[in-house]
């Protein structure tokens, strides 16, 4: 948990009193104190900025849609199923259409499949992962750019557009160790980035006329995955200053229904620049989301624990200093 240490050793420099508490936590946790307030810190999160309302509703994805619908927020049609032969699943299957198949309480990424467009696909998916998850979840996809919102005191205070994992060719490497140099610089910017060979990998490979022993010409762009999490290796690259205004309406809407300030959301966008209403449906909900992202984003970073810091002790805990 290389951010958590950075934040606590950030709070230290500031003058403020951490407390460690990992060892009998067992996970990454400390109290902070400044100036007669306490916060205690778990991994990435304020506790005092997650509810129990807030972690069920980003926990089950079909819950989650429930509150979309009320908040009029639009969002992929979905349905979730424990067998691939019930009835509900065959009814709302259209052939030919795209569907991700995913788990009902999965992360990170874990599990997805995308372009999944026959029962036949549901079916080999569902065998694949059914001794892993219990429930799963047949989603509408939707086609756009893959977009996080980092919301901190009811604001959208980063944003980012995010890239499935590619490496780009030098000419002299193979493409085995073109994914182990990425991966080391990955695990330099980023917590709990794995970028591995799993299948999906192996498909774009093939389908690229490609394998681990090829030598990619010098500039050529290997594509490695179908989904843009963080967490596989995707590659975020900062948008906040061309997001559209309106994308604030959903966070605020979103905040008044949890009762919660702090959370990221992840998105997909035909044009992130115009209005989401006509051009953007809402994917996920993250009560607890990992910020690091956008430290290490491409074009533009920000300085997120000092944002956090400010809002957990005040402004004064950086007298003197320009962001």
């Amino acid at each position: 948990m290389k951010r958590f240490y950075e934040f606590i050793h950030r709070a230290k420099a500031q003058g403020v009193k951490v407390t460690e508490v990992t060892d009998f936590m067992q996970y990454p946790t400390a109290v902070l104190e400044y100036n007669g307030n306490y916060e205690l810190i778990a991994g990435h999160t304020p506790s005092s900025w997650v509810n129990v309302r807030s972690r069920y509703y980003s926990q089950n994805k079909q819950l989650t849609k429930s509150a979309y619908e009320i908040l009029g927020i639009p969002y992929p049609k979905s349905i979730a199923f424990q067998n691939p032969a019930e009835q509900n699943l065959l009814d709302f299957f259209v052939p030919g259409q795209l569907y991700v198949c995913k788990p009902l309480t999965g992360k990170q990424g874990q599990g997805v499949k995308m372009n999944v467009n026959s029962m036949e696909m549901i079916q080999d998916y569902w065998q694949t992962h059914k001794d892993t998850y219990d429930l799963f979840m047949l989603e509408e996809q939707k086609q756009g750019k893959d977009v996080r919102l980092l919301v901190i005191e009811g604001k959208v205070v980063a944003a980012c557009s995010r890239i499935p994992a590619y490496v780009v060719g030098n000419g002299k490497d193979d493409l085995q160790t073109l994914i182990e140099k990425r991966q080391k610089v990955l695990s330099e910017l980023h917590d709990d980035v794995f970028l591995i060979i799993d299948e999906d990998s192996k498909y774009h490979i093939a389908s690229q006329n490609l394998s681990l022993g090829s030598i990619p010409e010098k500039g050529r762009q290997v594509q490695l995955k179908s989904i843009a999490n963080i967490s596989t290796g995707g590659i975020a690259v900062d948008i906040t200053d061309e997001l559209h205004p309106a994308y604030q309406e959903w966070v605020t809407g979103i905040c008044t229904f949890l009762k919660q300030g702090y959370f990221g959301i992840d998105i997909i966008s035909t044009d992130f620049t115009k209005n989401p209403y006509q051009n953007a449906w809402i994917i996920e909900l993250n009560a607890r989301p990992k910020w690091g992202i956008h430290i290490g984003s491409e074009r533009k970073q920000y300085d997120v624990i000092r944002i956090m810091l400010e809002a957990l002790f005040g402004k004064d805990l950086f007298p003197g200093e320009s962001k």
